[in-house]
């Protein structure tokens, strides 16, 4: 396996990039990529062309990830400092915004990162605002429907998930969970029929900050 170089980016980075799937649009090779300013690029790998797209807002500071959804059709992401999600059409390069994310354990909620279950309902891990504490929530956007349900994370040392994934009627994200240590990162899983949390540690695995939607990668610190 080899690196290839992309083109340079024509924009200057805002924080950090966050990367889509690459997918086939019109025949070829796509990666969307948003950063935590208000640019919003795709890049075809084919022709090593960026093309910049409507952003979500001109209030996007916070942190990102770009879901598709299981067409292919939609991308979804946390926006407006993380008090929102929008949804992103690729074919009108339009977008939709959430309502506002509800109360998390009393604090206004921040979305974190989010996963798609369907091409109609969406998990987003949110925590509160003032504490670190959080919830696995689910959204609907045809409705703009939210459901909070009861149970939470409880305070964690950690609560900083990059990425989620849905696989077996289970909800995952990292890195979410007590700390053990420097070199350990828990993941957390939620159980949506039981409503239930759990938690478990991977040894010199960090979470990284992608989308594979029932997967969950991560970075082996252990590898040298």
């Amino acid at each position: 396996m080899t690196w290839i170089n992309t083109a340079a980016l024509p924009f200057t980075m805002t924080g950090a990039l966050y990367f889509s799937p690459v997918i086939s649009v019109g025949g070829e090779p796509v990666v969307y990529i948003i950063d935590r300013g208000t640019n919003f690029y795709k890049y075809n790998l084919a022709t090593k062309i960026f093309t910049q797209l409507t952003s979500p807002s001109n209030s996007n500071a916070g942190f990102r990830s770009l879901a598709i959804n299981l067409a292919g059709t939609e991308l979804a992401c946390p926006t407006n400092n993380q008090t929102k999600v929008g949804i992103y059409n690729i074919a009108s390069n339009a977008w939709v915004l959430s309502s506002t994310i509800p109360t998390i354990v009393s604090q206004p909620g921040w979305a974190y990162c989010l996963v798609w279950e369907d091409d109609d309902l969406i998990w987003i891990w949110a925590r509160d605002s003032a504490n670190v504490r959080g919830k696995c929530i689910k959204w609907v956007p045809s409705t703009n429907t939210w459901t909070v349900f009861a149970n939470q994370t409880g305070t964690q040392s950690l609560w900083q998930p990059s990425a989620a994934a849905f696989k077996a009627d289970a909800v995952y994200g990292g890195t979410i969970g007590a700390a053990n240590g420097g070199a350990d990162f828990p993941r957390a899983k939620y159980i949506p029929s039981t409503d239930t949390y759990s938690t478990v540690m991977k040894q010199n695995k960090q979470h990284a900050s992608a989308y594979d939607r029932d997967k969950l990668w991560y970075v082996d610190l252990g590898a040298g």
